[in-house]
């Protein structure tokens, strides 16, 4: 048996319009993404998939073929993938415009596939039209066509659009050949990325509808001949989760517990629907919540519990809505959360498939609820234009962000509030470009809103960098607070000995030092910095003796006080410093920066209240320099007491 269904017939120059409908699609998408052809590789994922891939670099070779297949390429298992990208390094080197381009190759192949699915399964060519601009066409596609790194998405949705025709071709003769055929597109989908577990369920729903087969064909059977399938899917599936979750992607429980996972995968789902009927604030990184308010998960399940319940009411009446909408919630649940990769709240990338099921449901449920009215369908054809332009127009300009690293993290900084992620992408580039200065106000902008010490990018980076220019003490701040939830990090402890060692506090240069060599016994640089330190005390006490000799002549020596508070200071020797400083004091009672200086000398001997009575002293002598407080490591163990913090807030 074949299938000899065809659209309906009609006027002559009907066919001509519906390609030229076709033309206009196929040139609407080369309007809006063939910008990319002029767009340069960005700085998040491109390298390790392709332009700092040595791999990729070299081609397709025998080698890279096999490496493809048995390999892990950017945390993924997805050989299809790889093999593309090693295809188009071999045809046009590492060109990020022939990337840009065959990317837009796909997504243009993927939107004529599902348009012809579409039509065949259903043989309605403008409802399906629609639904294939609007997968072509949407804002929230545009991440996976201008992204370089998500070339698994368009090549997965080309094999994924294949396996619906092939599957439509077998439903028409149950033979195997054409379940063959169906088999084997799927497996290519899931070689592209492993997303399309979800596949087999997405044929069971097309059972439903448009196929209808559930009327003609036993439940039992329709499942029966999908078991290979979900078999097969249940593999990859596995596989992906161990290689994930032996690269460290999958955030463990403890970091997004259980509940959070779930209130934010309700947020997401309702999100997601937000954006795709209003698809502004767009951005490559959506920071997670973290505990999601409530009423905001609550509000997402009661809007997920209504549209399931208003799709199930009206199965008989209109059968599209529950296919289009177990299509959106299904595919979903891979890249939802519940598993969570990465530390987004989500993406627009995961919407790719997922929105197929929410045109669906637009594209016949529109129409069919304003048939009623007079001109109703002619009015929900012009609504369908102006949407389709609409989404151009702004798929348009989504696109443009995409033209380099900075456009692309200002964007995202600007469009989602609080985005640290941006702001700390933007401190390496300005980093790396020489811009200190810019630089440490993105890193000190991507903290204020992310303080937690587990975020060690920005904190790490912004060390490095007040360390290169001098300013040990901020150098110490930002490593000391790492250091809390990383105290075995070899290099981390070195780093902040080479600090302290610049500050002349060498007690806990010593310190940080012999931890390095406990932690890193052949780190060479780190026992000759502490030769260095053991060589600078020895000329600390020999100074000291000297400083205590002219002291004894000139016991009123105001300099030579300070020069000894300063001296045991260094050594660690924070009593003897209080007496110097307290001997100043009666000489100099109204200098601020003898008791600043006083609280500093009682913070190291962990004497809280001490530290900040002598805190308040100097403020009523008139202190200014309170941003000492927030850098200096003689306050560290003091900084975050109430009674320094009300300080600060009060003074």
């Amino acid at each position: 048996m074949t299938d000899t269904r065809s659209l309906p017939e009609g006027p002559a120059w009907r066919p001509a319009v519906r390609a030229l409908a076709v033309v206009l699609l196929v040139a609407a998408m080369l309007g809006v993404f063939g910008q990319v052809g002029t767009f340069s590789f960005i700085d998040f994922d491109d390298d390790i998939y392709v332009y700092a891939n040595a791999r990729v670099q070299e081609g397709l070779t025998a080698a890279n073929i096999a490496w493809a297949f048995t390999g892990i390429h950017a945390n993924n298992w997805h050989p299809l993938t790889t093999l593309s990208l090693l295809l188009d390094a071999s045809l046009f080197g590492v060109n990020p415009a022939a990337f840009h381009l065959v990317n837009l190759f796909f997504h243009v192949s993927a939107t004529l596939l599902l348009l012809l699915a579409m039509v065949r399964m259903t043989l309605r060519f403008w409802p399906s039209l629609i639904v294939a601009a609007l997968f072509g066409l949407h804002p929230l596609h545009v991440e996976s066509v201008a992204w370089v790194s998500e070339r698994k998405d368009v090549l997965c949705a080309v094999f994924w659009m294949l396996t619906l025709l092939a599957y439509h071709w077998y439903t028409f003769t149950g033979s195997a050949r054409r379940y063959l055929a169906c088999a084997l597109s799927m497996v290519l989908c899931m070689l592209a990325k492993p997303m399309a577990v979800t596949l087999p369920f997405v044929l069971l729903l097309l059972d439903f509808w448009p196929l209808a087969r559930t009327t003609r064909v036993r439940p039992a059977r329709l499942i029966g001949e999908k078991l290979p399938f979900f078999l097969l899917v249940a593999g990859l599936a596995a596989v992906t989760f161990l290689v994930q979750e032996g690269r460290m992607m999958v955030k463990s429980a403890g970091l997004f517990p259980w509940d959070v996972r779930i209130a934010n995968a309700l947020v997401s789902y309702a999100g997601y629907l937000a954006h795709t009927l209003w698809p502004t604030g767009l951005a490559i990184f959506y920071p997670h919540p973290g505990r999601v308010l409530a009423l905001q998960a609550a509000l997402a399940a009661g809007i997920i519990l209504a549209v399931t319940a208003a799709s199930a009411a009206l199965a008989r009446r209109a059968p599209y809505l529950v296919t289009g909408w177990l299509w959106y919630l299904g595919t979903l649940v891979p890249v939802i959360g519940i598993v969570q990769v990465g530390m987004q709240a989500h993406a627009d990338r995961y919407t790719y498939l997922p929105l197929v099921g929410v045109f669906i449901m637009l594209a016949w449920g529109v129409p069919d609820a304003l048939s009623r009215f007079r001109h109703g369908r002619l009015f929900a054809f012009g609504a369908a234009c102006a949407a389709i332009a609409a989404c151009s127009v702004l798929s348009w300009a989504q696109t443009s962000v995409w033209r380099d690293s900075v456009t692309l993290y200002t964007h995202a900084a600007r469009a989602v509030p609080g985005n640290y992620w941006a702001y700390n992408k933007l401190g390496y580039i300005a980093s790396d470009k020489g811009m200190t200065g810019e630089a440490i106000d993105m890193f000190r902008k991507a903290l204020a809103i992310q303080p937690d010490s587990r975020f060690t990018a920005s904190r790490y980076k912004l060390g490095i960098i007040y360390y290169q220019t001098g300013r040990f003490a901020e150098a110490v701040a930002s490593w000391e607070t790492l250091r809390r939830d990383h105290p075995s990090d070899a290099e981390l402890n070195y780093n902040l000995g080479l600090a302290y060692l610049n500050l002349q506090k060498l007690d806990r240069a010593k310190a940080c030092l012999e931890r390095t060599i406990r932690l890193a016994p052949s780190f060479a640089q780190a026992h000759q910095a502490l030769d260095q330190v053991e060589t600078y005390a020895r000329r600390v006490r020999s100074d000291v003796a000297a400083a205590e000799k002219a002291l004894a002549s000139s016991p009123g020596d105001v300099g030579l006080l300070y020069r000894l508070a300063l001296l045991h200071s260094s050594l660690g020797q924070a009593g003897p410093a209080v007496q110097y400083l307290q001997r100043i004091a009666t000489l100099k009672p109204d200098n601020p920066d003898v008791y600043y200086n006083l609280a500093c000398m009682e913070a190291r001997r962990n004497s809280q209240e001490a530290a900040v009575a002598y805190l308040r002293q100097a403020r009523d002598r008139g202190f200014s320099k309170w941003d000492l407080l927030n850098s200096d490591p003689d306050l560290l163990g003091v900084r975050d007491t109430p009674g320094v913090r009300a300080l600060m807030q009060g003074r």
